[in-house]
């Protein structure tokens, strides 16, 4: 009997206490924007070279022009499949994404993603195309988030193909480099997960100050 009586105080102790407590909300909330995540701006700086060419970067933005095109192309998707559409063995995978801006006149909020195909890993948003390759379907108007590592490449190397889509951008100097990233990643960002909207705006002047900016 003293045992019960014993438990039964301490039972109502508890009780007592949690009574005081807030059950955490079963609401789900929306992440704020990845702390890590880099403004193109600060990626593209106010030079002709990135001050952070090697440095691997997250940054997220909406797809503005789309060299692979937005159709569906079964021969294209074997050959990127395959490996056969990046790097030197044939025309770039890629893709120019757009910010909504740093408030800096003097740096570009547009750059250029090197979708690498095959070495792209994989990413499973809800609502996700993939191609052939199991990569993430990527349309002018996505918004997109890419983790990669910044570098400098030719303009020749980003020229447009024959099935590009969407607005055409500034290059920049044409006798200069564009500013890209090699993607080791790529997500597709849907509705509900975006923290703030992303407004593109097009470019003022064809300038390396507007490089990857839509026009």
């Amino acid at each position: 009997m003293r045992n019960k009586e014993v438990t039964g105080v301490a039972l109502m102790a508890w009780m007592l206490a949690c009574s005081a407590c807030s059950l955490p909300a079963t609401e789900t909330v929306v992440e704020p924007i990845d702390p890590a995540r880099k403004l193109i701006g600060t990626v593209q700086g106010t030079g002709a070279v990135s001050p952070l060419l090697g440095s691997d970067v997250l940054v997220e933005g909406v797809v503005v022009r789309n060299l692979m095109g937005d159709s569906d192309d079964v021969g294209q998707e074997m050959k990127e499949t395959l490996g056969e559409g990046a790097g030197s063995a044939g025309p770039p995978i890629g893709w120019f994404i757009q910010d909504e801006g740093d408030g800096n006149p003097a740096t570009s909020d547009g750059v250029f993603v090197l979708d690498q195909g095959y070495d792209t890993s994989i990413n499973m948003p809800a609502d996700a195309e993939y191609t052939m390759r199991l990569g993430s379907r990527v349309r002018t108007g996505d918004r997109v988030t890419v983790r990669g590592r910044v570098v400098e490449l030719p303009q020749a190397q980003v020229a447009d193909q024959p099935r590009s889509t969407g607005h055409a951008v500034s290059r920049g100097d044409a006798d200069g480099s564009v500013t890209a990233i090699a993607a080791m990643s790529v997500t597709l960002v849907a509705p509900a997960e975006r923290a703030s909207p992303i407004t593109v705006l097009p470019a003022s002047a064809v300038s390396e100050a507007t490089e990857a900016m839509r026009r």
